[in-house]
């Protein structure tokens, strides 16, 4: 219910929301018209994920290594404007803001193969949970689908979830007794 809550239109998630897709679509265009890009998180993304898509045809099978995209991001041209504008040197990142396009770049095929193995792998345990199976799938599919806009490996409280819903579907929950079968003598 909180969850629901917090994406009413009004409310601070709704509007972050809003801001984001309309900037990411406006800088989809800027780029496809070779305009300048919004300079916000948003706009910003786009650009990111694009030095991130080409740093990772660098080296696609094995990835740059973990932290590259701090050197990539930093040396390309058009976040160095951003920056020399005297704008937050926010925009100077360590990753990509997207969980995928980081696990492309610094970890190659390889580690999207990972990833993905994981992410699999908790979701055919989610269904051995019986009740408790559908508040984990929800838990499951919000960290993918957040991890499009944000790379989870660098923020502890986000990486908490997907190792909490997989810590919580290793094993099946007992099956229910009642009394007869608790304190029945074996024979």
């Amino acid at each position: 219910i909180l969850c629901i809550s917090s994406f009413l239109p009004g409310g601070a998630m709704a509007n972050r929301m809003a801001a984001a897709w309309n900037e990411s679509v406006e800088g989809a265009t800027a780029s496809a018209t070779n305009d300048e890009a919004p300079a916000s998180v948003e706009g910003t993304r786009l650009l990111w994920w694009r030095i991130g898509l080409e740093t990772w045809q660098d080296q696609p099978f094995f990835g740059n290594g973990l932290g590259s995209a701090g050197e990539k991001i930093s040396t390309d041209p058009r976040i160095g404007e951003i920056v020399r504008d005297g704008r937050a040197d926010y925009y100077l990142r360590d990753d990509y803001h997207s969980l995928y396009v980081t696990t492309l770049s610094d970890l190659g095929l390889v580690g999207m193969g990972l990833l993905a193995g994981w992410l699999i792998a908790a979701g055919l345990e989610i269904r051995k949970m019986g009740a408790l199976a559908p508040a984990l799938y929800a838990g499951l599919i919000g960290f993918a689908i957040y991890g499009l806009f944000n790379t989870a490996f660098f923020t502890g409280r986000v990486l908490a979830l997907p190792i909490l819903v997989m810590s919580l579907s290793a094993h099946a929950l007992p099956a229910r007794s009642n009394q007869e079968d608790v304190t029945a003598v074996p024979d």
